[in-house]
């Protein structure tokens, strides 16, 4: 199961929006004790600073672990916007990724867009870089589903290509693209592929002899 990063409200609030924050319902308190124009004005200020400055900035990066689909969209407006301008900044290795992992470019092309658009439905952090990896994750299990729903036949003979992963079993394919084309550690494969460490590492080692007996270079040092 692909995992999506678990954010509080201790996280998220920093010392000056503390500081902020304090300042903001004293002028609602101090607001509530002038004269009636007068606090208004100050009550109204304060309000709108702790909305603005406290509040909006920490919405924005927490959405309270709700469940996908109950969100809250005080602070959100642009949030989808700032999710694709992540994930267009990382679409060529994510595009790369995908291709190399299934033999039909049309497949990986639908199948990448379908990880996106179930990370921006499901997605709670913040936009960043870290997006990469949960995008990575939907990826190879939409593309084990595939697999599965196929037979575990990646593509038509008239698609196949005789490459060095292609001579690969799927979970060693998985292993060798994350590994080398997506920079990930053994560690975090194991954690997207829900399998042992030592599973990962033995699809590794069967991955570099495949290669090295097909007598194609590959694999790195």
């Amino acid at each position: 199961m692909c995992e999506v990063p678990r954010r509080s409200w201790r996280r998220a609030l920093h010392p000056w929006r503390v500081v902020l924050g304090v300042f903001a319902l004293a002028c609602v308190v101090v607001g509530a004790l002038l004269p009636r124009a007068v606090g208004l004005v100050v009550a109204a200020l304060g309000a709108a600073l702790l909305v603005a400055a406290v509040l909006g900035p920490v919405i924005r990066q927490v959405e309270f672990g709700f469940p996908s689909g109950v969100k809250i969209s005080t602070a959100v407006r642009d949030r989808e916007e700032e999710l694709r301008r992540v994930f267009e900044g990382q679409s060529g290795e994510l595009e790369l990724c995908a291709q190399l992992l299934l033999d039909d470019p049309a497949t990986a092309k639908r199948l990448l867009e379908a990880a996106w658009s179930r990370t921006t439905s499901t997605w709670r952090g913040p936009a960043a870089p870290e997006i990469r990896i949960y995008v990575l994750c939907t990826l190879v299990q939409l593309s084990i589903a595939e697999l599965r729903w196929k037979g575990g036949q990646q593509g038509s003979p008239a698609q196949a290509q005789t490459t060095p992963l292609s001579t690969l079993t799927f979970s060693e394919r998985v292993v060798v693209v994350l590994r080398d084309f997506a920079r990930l550690s053994n560690v975090q494969i194991a954690q997207i592929t829900e399998r042992a460490l030592e599973d990962v590492e033995r699809d590794w080692r069967q991955a570099e002899l495949a290669v090295a007996e097909s007598g194609q270079p590959g694999g790195t040092p």
